[in-house]
């Protein structure tokens, strides 16, 4: 019975995504990849930030119940407190009033996630993507998806609802690039200070690339890029005690 009403909530936050499409026109950025997503939405969402009025999705809300939220703006309670017919239908009333506003926002950016082939094609029943950014295929939900070459199926899928895809060519296998119209993530980028370990500074290149091609100024991508910190539960730094440092590098990802 949860299971049944899951799933026509998810429809009901779709067709409601739809409708705030159609009264609002943003731009849309969507990402994929079997890593790095996150980083790259937030490290995007802060650049943009500084010419656009931007709305990225909350945290690591990504999944097929999740993505509507971000992208109308209504916050995910979880996917144990929507199971309960009175907050269900609470965020419902929101999602209604959401579509239905003119809530200014230029520029959404959101991120795309999957556990099982296709997830990611699905989000384009009811997403047209301005640009799609692809951060890398490497091995994840195995157990789904069996081979690699499953894996680049599903999250290059998103080329076939967004009309520039941007790659990480570093990360991704170049057998399944051939045929496919895309540019590659930027070869140098500036660095952004607040990021702990050259891995962390990956994400930026995409957000940078991403810029450019949206035509911000050199002035405007580098004023962005230091505002961009790390994520939760990623290479975070703190102090501790005895003059020690800690790294929060706690989050549980692919």
């Amino acid at each position: 019975m949860k299971k049944l009403l899951v799933n026509i909530l998810r429809k009901f936050f779709e067709l409601c995504a739809r409708n705030y499409f159609r009264r609002n026109h943003p731009k849309v950025v969507v990402i994929s990849g079997s890593i790095g997503k996150t980083s790259t939405k937030e490290a995007a969402g802060v650049v943009l930030a500084e010419r656009w009025r931007v709305r990225k999705s909350r945290g690591n809300e990504n999944s097929m119940l999740g993505v509507p939220f971000g992208i109308v703006g209504v916050e995910y309670p979880g996917s144990r407190r929507i199971k309960n017919p009175l907050v269900a239908m609470k965020i419902s009333w929101q999602f209604v009033k959401k579509s239905f506003s003119r809530d200014g926002t230029e520029i959404i950016v959101q991120e795309l996630g999957t556990d099982s082939p296709g997830e990611i094609p699905h989000f384009g029943k009811y997403i047209k993507a301005d640009f799609a950014i692809v951060t890398a295929i490497t091995p994840e939900h195995m157990e789904g998806f069996k081979t690699i070459g499953a894996i680049a199926v599903e999250e290059l899928s998103v080329k076939d609802y967004s009309d520039h895809l941007i790659i990480n060519t570093d990360d991704t296998p170049k057998k399944y690039l051939k045929d496919l119209k895309f540019t590659p993530y930027v070869a140098k980028s500036v660095e952004a200070p607040k990021l702990l370990g050259r891995h962390s500074q990956i994400p930026v290149r995409g957000a940078v690339t991403l810029a450019k091609l949206l035509g911000m100024t050199d002035e405007e991508i580098a004023r962005g890029v230091k505002k961009i910190e790390p994520t939760k539960g990623r290479m975070r730094l703190f102090d501790g005690i005895n003059n020690t440092k800690l790294i929060d590098d706690t989050y549980n990802s692919s």
